[in-house]
């Protein structure tokens, strides 16, 4: 090998460190939603929660320190565009992102977000570090993605149940659950068995909808009723059950999870 190459087992890519205002964070959440969070393992955890109201006091009672106080976002993407000002100054200005998904700092964005609905004026004030991994290699982009969520300084635990929420088995059940709907001649009206895949995913999706008690919000809750939502753990019930081990789903917890990771990678 030449002096200077690469080892095999290094993956490259860039990294870029980014101060983000809370508007510009709260526009690409209005405009992208809860996509915007796919590569999280959690989605909006409640505004109720002691972490989140933290961050919620923080932009409301104090918006200039919120980026000394926020531990920031972290974020991927497979190509980041970037310019350097006109004005003489050098300085750099990231000006496009492709398939950028924040990994790290969705309870951040998804509060901003919720601040803003509430008190449009107190977010201009607040500004978020933000850093960037451009990844151009997809065949271990997921690999990395789940790598980087593991290691990211979050503010909120993560289970070890959350760490399997991207696996391509879990992906195709929630889409299938956020696209067929229950049949029309059952004896109920038609349904959505809403598959939680990422924790809070339902609460961020009900967001999106707009504020509560408002039309589309309650066409959104009879649609998916909490009877028929479903949690990875319910998943990993049928499936162990299924597969002969009733006993070992009855445990429940996070012990079923892992036998659920196990029983994904013999697909």
């Amino acid at each position: 090998k030449e002096e200077n190459s690469v080892p095999e087992n290094i993956i490259t890519y860039s990294s870029y460190l980014a101060v983000v205002p809370g508007t510009v964070l709260k526009q690409l959440y209005l405009d992208y939603g809860s996509k915007l969070l796919e590569g999280n393992v959690r989605s909006f955890l409640s505004a109720k929660g002691k972490v989140n109201k933290g961050i919620k006091a923080t932009i409301k009672n104090y918006p200039e320190m919120f980026f000394a106080y926020n531990n920031g976002i972290s974020s991927i993407a497979s190509d980041v565009t970037i310019k350097t000002s006109e004005d003489g100054s050098q300085r750099l200005f990231i000006t496009e992102l492709r398939n950028w998904h924040i990994v790290n700092g969705g309870q951040t964005t998804c509060t901003i977000y919720n601040v803003y609905k509430k008190n449009k004026e107190t977010i201009s004030r607040a500004y978020v570090a933000m850093k960037v991994s451009e990844l151009r290699d997809t065949e271990t982009r997921n690999e990395i993605v789940q790598k980087i969520a593991q290691s990211a300084n979050s503010q909120t635990a993560i289970k070890d149940s959350d760490l399997n929420a991207n696996s391509t088995y879990l992906l195709n059940i929630d889409k299938i659950s956020k696209s067929e709907w229950t049949p029309a001649q059952s004896f109920r009206p038609n349904k959505i068995w809403y598959f939680e895949r990422l924790r809070g995913q339902f609460l961020s999706d009900k967001l999106n909808e707009g504020t509560s008690g408002s039309n589309k919000v309650r066409k959104f809750l009879e649609a998916r009723p909490k009877d028929m939502l479903l949690s990875k753990a319910d998943i990993a019930k049928v499936m162990m059950s299924w597969d002969g081990f009733p006993y070992e789903a009855s445990k429940g917890g996070e012990l079923f999870q892992c036998l659920l990771e196990k029983r994904l990678q013999k697909c």
